[in-house]
């Protein structure tokens, strides 16, 4: 599910807000933002589900032997392996036998790449070094699970440092009170960022899109043309991440939690 679709919009997060509202116990909040987070991802393929709760429980489990063994850099390095190996099976395993290898192995063609991996991936790979750096202090399961699959920063960031965001988790009020102004600070950043991500990006990716289909079929462009092709293509990467970041940035302000500015 995209912030920018109607489902998102209209049915998931007012549904989301107004059970959070009634939720006021802190270590109910989490488990209830844990939850909403892994609905909300599997909305877009529940298939992929199971590698993202047993990515969470992997990792949880090394950060533990981190903090309790001393062989601490083995378990770092075991946990950097373990995510760059689940990184490089979905993005790179049919570039690297087919074409690097030239292995006829056509069936990884098939591999559908789950949404948000990179950063959930590398947000984990943070928590592995600050933990060796005995920067993490264990709160237990739930506020890791909850921490990582933060649904506002689940698929396309901004990547969070663990203290940085479960500080603020942790030190919400047991009595909870929403804070209007904030409701509304995060809905005017939802509403830029929905409008850098619609107006700006989309229509520069539709023009991308016209001329990578005259190369596709060996149509001629002149120099002026890929200048402007190239043009196009980073304005629309940039407001695309610039907006959704926004749009991350104003959900979770919603609810009291301040992520990062990226753009």
């Amino acid at each position: 599910m995209l912030f920018n679709s109607l489902s998102f919009i209209f049915v998931f997060f007012p549904i989301f807000i107004i059970f959070f509202i009634f939720i006021d116990k802190t270590k109910k909040n989490l488990f209830y933002l844990s939850f909403a987070s892994i609905i909300f991802y599997g909305i877009w393929d529940i298939r992929f589900i199971p590698l993202l709760i047993g990515s969470i429980l992997i990792n949880y489990f090394i950060i533990l032997n981190i903090n309790k063994l001393k062989i601490k850099k083995s378990f770092l390095y075991i946990g950097i392996i373990f995510n760059l190996s689940i990184l490089i099976f979905f993005k790179y395993s049919y570039f690297i036998v087919n074409d690097i290898l030239y292995f006829n192995f056509n069936v990884l063609n098939k591999i559908i790449l789950p949404l948000g991996i990179s950063f959930f991936t590398f947000q984990q790979i943070s928590v592995l070094v600050d933990a060796y750096k005995g920067k993490v202090k264990n709160y237990g399961f739930i506020h890791y699970f909850s921490y990582v699959s933060f649904f506002p920063q689940l698929i396309a960031g901004p990547i969070v440092r663990f203290n940085q965001l479960n500080n603020q988790l942790l030190s919400q009020k047991k009595e909870k009170n929403l804070s209007w102004s904030n409701i509304n600070l995060g809905i005017c950043l939802f509403i830029i960022g929905f409008f850098k991500k619609v107006f700006f990006a989309d229509n520069f990716g539709l023009v991308v899109d016209n001329y990578f289909i005259i190369i596709s079929n060996k149509g001629t462009l002149h120099s002026f043309d890929y200048w402007y092709l190239i043009y196009n293509f980073a304005l629309q990467i940039y407001f695309d991440f610039s907006g959704y970041s926004d749009m991350a940035l104003g959900i979770a302000k919603t609810i009291n939690i301040k992520l990062p500015i990226n753009f």
